[in-house]
């Protein structure tokens, strides 16, 4: 055998042994988990394991579905959490069974998608239960209607490749590693100027409400209150379980990046201001995104960036970047392509496996506030010098086609007031094995830029970037929110035994 041979299969083998070693070492720590877990959880559990068919779940962390279900989050924070059992429905009826026995027992439970939720705890429980929708994928197409179905399981990309075949697309996320759970947040899309708000594309929402009966919500029935609430009032009314939605007909797409250097940050964001207060083409997106990465390399050869999104639904965008394209950029990757390739550009989140904390800036236009953030961001990063893996600042501008949209669309739970406006994600990554006092000392200093300029009151949060926010106290619809919560859910089920936006009480 060569030596070069014989390396390999060295190294293979040690592979094999590394990964045995970390699937008993959490297999040991599942074990643990649910020993640790108080009596009505491993009850609801061992319940569960008899109520459901054989491998719907699961308590052991030497199987490849746990492993993924508490490993595989976008903040690592929550990959810290380990749920005492997974149930792994792949229907409705299996969601039920899991409410009914969560309820009865009154223990903790979170429900995940694709994970891509920012804060600790939204899409992952320690010692409860998790509802992982990794199984639940089918996807319909209805010509006729121009319709689609899909579960909850899928992720933008699947969903979008899947209508691809058909030409055409539901209104959803902007990067397609991200899952369907976005919707229920609002969910802001390239097409969002066109059509608005992803949830403004529902049809129809199948619901596993807090007593585990299912129901049809839409806006001509009985459950037209708590249909209105699940588009973008997330997670606190009911389990969604499938969505119907409005298809959208697509060809080619302008699409790609602009990169600059941080000479021209300035430059960039005040060209994003006025593209936000003047363009008229609702065909044109943007996302500007200021970037700081302090650990784990550079991008394009550059440690502080912005990447400029530009989306244009057509294959010719004309003039509309045309401010952008006239600032000194050192890359232009922009080319016609298929709606599938726009959504599948430079996830900035990616260049970090790293804890999360995230917040939202909201502001009006007419002032200096987008500018005098940024100067606020560069000295921050410039006092935080190796403590932090990325930083970056991402400016998306509200159109007011995509208020007008959702209002046709019979409005939805933001109610937003007339816009343009500006949502500003404030997103910042670390280790996740930093002591604690110093992981809530970035937090803090994160918040505290936030709300360096303080934003427009009367403009909503957005909740699929907020962190520890008012958000839903934030829309126009939040007394109605409050009244179809304990409507629904008398016990205050999803309020009490998960995490998610809080209402007053």
């Amino acid at each position: 055998m060569s030596a070069l041979r014989l390396r390999s299969l060295t190294l293979s083998l040690a592979a094999v042994l590394v990964a045995l070693l970390c699937a008993t070492t959490l297999n040991a720590r599942s074990s643990y988990e649910f020993r640790r877990a108080d009596s009505a959880t491993r009850q609801t559990c061992a319940a569960l394991k008899k109520q459901l068919p054989f491998g719907r779940v699961t308590s052991q962390g030497l199987g490849p579905d746990y492993l993924l279900s508490v490993q595989i989050y976008y903040n690592q924070l929550q990959a810290k959490n380990f749920p005492a059992c997974v149930v792994y429905p792949s229907s409705s009826s299996d969601v039920q069974t899991a409410i009914k026995a969560i309820k009865a027992n009154n223990v903790q439970f979170a429900v995940k998608a694709g994970g891509h939720q920012f804060n600790n705890g939204w899409s992952s429980v320690d010692q409860g239960i998790l509802i992982d929708f990794s199984r639940m994928t089918r996807k319909t197409y209805d010509a006729a209607s121009q319709t689609g179905f899909y579960e909850p399981g899928n992720r933008w990309r699947d969903i979008y490749g899947y209508y691809a075949k058909w030409n055409v697309v539901p209104v959803g996320g902007r990067l397609g590693g991200v899952g369907t759970g976005l919707a229920l947040g609002g969910g802001l899309s390239y097409l969002s100027a066109q059509y608005g708000l992803a949830c403004d594309g529902f049809v129809q929402l199948d619901v596993v409400l807090a007593d585990g009966s299912l129901v049809a919500a839409r806006a001509d029935n009985e459950y037209a209150d708590l249909f209105k609430a699940l588009k973008g009032g997330g997670n606190r009314f009911g389990v969604v379980t499938g969505y119907h939605v409005k298809l959208r007909p697509t060809g080619t797409f302008y699409s790609g990046v602009l990169i600059y250097e941080e000479k021209h940050f300035a430059d960039v964001v005040k060209a994003t201001v006025d593209f936000n207060e003047n363009n008229q083409d609702p065909k044109a997106a943007i996302i500007t995104t200021v970037d700081s990465i302090e650990v784990g390399g550079l991008l394009f050869g550059l440690g502080k960036l912005i990447i400029l999104f530009n989306v244009y639904d057509g294959a010719n965008p004309g003039s509309v970047f045309k401010a952008f394209e006239d600032i000194p950029h050192v890359a232009d990757t922009r080319t016609p392509g298929s709606y599938f390739k726009a959504a599948q550009m430079l996830d900035v989140g990616t260049l970090s496996t790293g804890a999360y904390t995230s917040r939202v800036a909201r502001y009006r236009p007419g002032s200096t506030k987008e500018l005098d953030l940024l100067k606020n961001f560069q000295a921050w990063y410039a006092a935080h010098k190796g403590e932090y893996i990325l930083a970056t600042v991402d400016y998306q501008p509200v159109a007011q086609g995509t208020i007008a949209a959702g209002r046709a669309a019979g409005g939805n739970a933001l109610d937003m007031k007339d816009g343009p406006h500006i949502w500003v994600n404030l997103l910042l990554a670390f280790d996740p094995n930093l002591p604690a006092a110093k992981q809530q000392a970035l937090i803090e200093s994160w918040k505290a830029l936030e709300q360096s300029v303080p934003s427009d009151e009367d403009v909503v949060i957005f909740m699929n970037d907020a962190g520890d926010q008012p958000i839903l106290q934030s829309y126009g619809t939040y007394p109605q929110l409050q009244a179809t919560s304990r409507k629904y859910d008398p016990d205050q089920l999803f309020i009490k035994n998960q995490q998610g936006p809080q209402f007053s009480v």
